[in-house]
């Protein structure tokens, strides 16, 4: 009884539960974003991008380059999905009398009818229908093009409206004939090794062909500047990041979209910059902010190496520059099951070109602006904010009834966060692997607390899952007071 007594008038903050592992978080201050331009002049290889602030080039890049075709056009995107892309590969379809090849990245025989992917399946069906050759490697990640044997665009975006438009891109325009040669064998293996081919009949149906398998050319040393890649056993991108991260006396700067899997395989990132911070070399990663706990360890694990780290919410850049002299963009991410050591990626070594002044530019402008920040173990009130996260729907302070059991499951909480969701009126709470009801009374205004069912998935799977699905789902940051006791 003395126990239940005790317990009046008890609070329980649940904004200060602290929350165990890494987190992306809005960054206070954060400026607005401007405008990046290009400095280099037309050269064999020139700077190509988006950036969300403005000055983007890689549209019109593209498109010119489609437009300016006499013979050829060779196309290859891990995703296709622009209007002004489409019509420009259409027009040169019917120039070109069909000469027009593109190359994605499909799953099994026939585009699915989901919703998602029902707009792909028309602009598939349009292309086709009108003389270009769509042919799907699956694993195909780079993006790329090459017109008629003389220039080419190598690029960290899909060539979709987003990545034209918003998403943090980069790439290069190449004119270098090697260069260029390189390009167009490339195609030449994804092209003969395709397993579909999106039948021009229309109703979006691939159909399977056969491979033509061949021996191929590996570049021992590849030229430099000049092309790299993962194909296959040639893992060309990984080579040149260390080379690159173990030549660095000074300084490195790297960008990427992912990073999936270096904990677990410390020798293709982590081993070679713990050397280098070793020796002294400052290393600044411009990377995409990105949900889930796998995204807030490998941060973690790259901060405890000594690297610095810019989030970015819409980041897709690749690259890394060494003691501002050296460098290579690409469109592998540090990710250890895709792109460094398998999968198709393509990617430009840069050292002693304009692109690579204008490359390092635009990952300390991105990394200026960066709009994200990254915190450890915070407590659940910062997360909330840091996510902007809706507010509690019963106020940041409110009296509860309830049994002394069901009080003390929710102030013995070991950490947090504790997730509310609301819906058709009801108020739910969530922390760990257990569940509350809240129902407030229409005479004293007083919320009645009552657990619920254990959960199967943890709380936090379900903020993370729900941010996106749910509207009234958020992280509740209340002090809750205990006016009276209920009896079982």
């Amino acid at each position: 009884m003395a126990i239940g007594v005790h317990a009046l008038n008890e609070t329980i903050d649940t904004g200060a539960l602290p929350v165990p592992g890494g987190y992306f978080i809005v960054r206070a201050g954060r400026p607005e974003r401007t405008p990046f331009h290009r400095l280099g002049e037309p050269t064999d290889f020139r700077y190509s991008h988006t950036y969300a602030g403005g000055g983007s080039t890689t549209r019109d890049d593209l498109i010119e380059l489609i437009d300016s075709a006499a013979e050829q056009v060779l196309v290859a995107s891990y995703l296709i999905g622009d209007e002004m892309l489409c019509r420009a590969l259409e027009k040169a379809a019917a120039r070109l009398q069909g000469r027009v090849h593109v190359i994605v990245n499909l799953d099994g025989p026939r585009l699915s009818d989901d919703l998602d992917e029902a707009l792909e399946r028309r602009r598939f069906e349009a292309l086709a229908a009108q003389g270009v050759t769509i042919r799907s490697y699956p694993g195909c990640h780079a993006k790329f093009a090459v017109i008629d044997q003389r220039v080419g665009l190598v690029h960290s975006a899909n060539f979709m409206t987003r990545a034209f438009d918003t998403t943090g891109e980069n790439g290069v325009v190449i004119r270098d004939p090697m260069a260029v040669a390189d390009a167009v064998r490339f195609f030449e293996w994804i092209w003969r090794g395709a397993l579909w081919e999106v039948s021009s009949a229309g109703a979006g149906e691939i159909v399977p062909r056969n491979p033509e398998i061949r021996a191929l050319r590996t570049l021992c040393s590849p030229a430099v500047p000049g092309l790299i890649w993962t194909f296959h056993d040639e893992h060309l991108i990984l080579d040149a990041i260390i080379d690159l991260i173990d030549s660095a006396e000074q300084e490195l700067v790297l960008a990427t979209f992912n990073v999936n899997g270096m904990s677990r395989r410390p020798e293709l990132l982590h081993d070679p910059l713990r050397t280098a911070v070793a020796r002294g070399v400052t290393v600044k990663l411009l990377m995409r902010a990105r949900g889930g706990p796998e995204a807030g360890d490998e941060a973690a694990a790259l901060q405890d190496l000594g690297v610095d780290l810019y989030p970015c919410s819409l980041n897709h850049a690749k690259g890394i520059v060494a003691d501002r002299a050296r460098g290579a963009m690409f469109s592998a991410n540090f990710d250890a099951r895709f792109g460094l050591d398998r999968d198709v990626e393509l990617g430009v070594r840069l050292d002693g070109t304009a692109a690579l002044a204008d490359l390092l530019r635009f990952f300390e402008h991105s990394m200026a602006e960066h709009d994200r920040g990254f915190v450890r173990h915070p407590d659940a009130r910062t997360l909330a904010l840091g996510w902007g996260s809706l507010p509690f729907p019963a106020g940041e302070r409110l009296d509860v009834t309830a049994t002394l059991e069901d009080w003390k499951r929710l102030r013995d909480l070991a950490c947090g966060p504790v997730i509310f969701k609301q819906c058709q009126g009801h108020l739910s709470l969530y922390a760990e692997n257990q569940s509350w009801r809240l129902e407030r009374s229409r005479v004293s205004g007083c919320y009645r607390l009552e657990a619920g069912a254990p959960q199967q998935n943890s709380a936090m799977s379900g903020i993370l899952d729900g941010r996106a699905k749910e509207s009234e789902v958020g992280i509740c940051t209340a002090v809750f007071q205990l006016s009276s006791l209920l009896l079982r």
